[in-house]
């Protein structure tokens, strides 16, 4: 599936519409340091690359596939609290003039990133 980009408010408002973060699960997560891979758009905005590029597989229920498929590009901030950062995941947040993103918690900013790409998924059948 075509990764798609979060390019304004209005954009991740109408993805959070879509999906119903509280009952998402992360299944898988990794990261690189930040390079512009093919499918990222050209004007995404790097604070050098000193920064990771994480990709986040989530399950989701009620939205338009099984699962979606989040790149948090160039992020410069990852806030959690207790052991694990992925243990929920939602993204209530806002995106700036400049097209950075800050997500929130009711504790403050979890996540800074230059852009979030997404794409949507479908469950492989199973060989049996």
């Amino acid at each position: 599936m075509k990764w798609e980009s979060i390019d304004s408010q209005s954009d991740l408002d109408k993805l959070c519409e879509q999906v119903c973060w509280h009952d998402a699960e992360v299944i898988e997560t990794s990261s690189i340091l930040s390079a512009h891979q093919p499918h990222y758009p050209d004007d995404i905005n790097y604070s050098g690359h000193i920064n990771r590029d994480i990709t986040v597989l989530v399950s989701v229920d009620a939205a338009p596939a099984d699962f979606i498929e989040l790149t948090f590009v160039s992020t410069e901030l990852l806030r959690h609290s207790g052991d694990m950062p992925w243990s929920s995941i939602d993204l209530l947040g806002r995106v700036g003039v400049l097209m950075g993103v800050e997500l929130s918690r009711h504790d403050g900013i979890w996540l800074k990133c230059a852009r979030i790409l997404f794409r949507w998924r479908h469950a492989q059948p199973s060989d049996s």
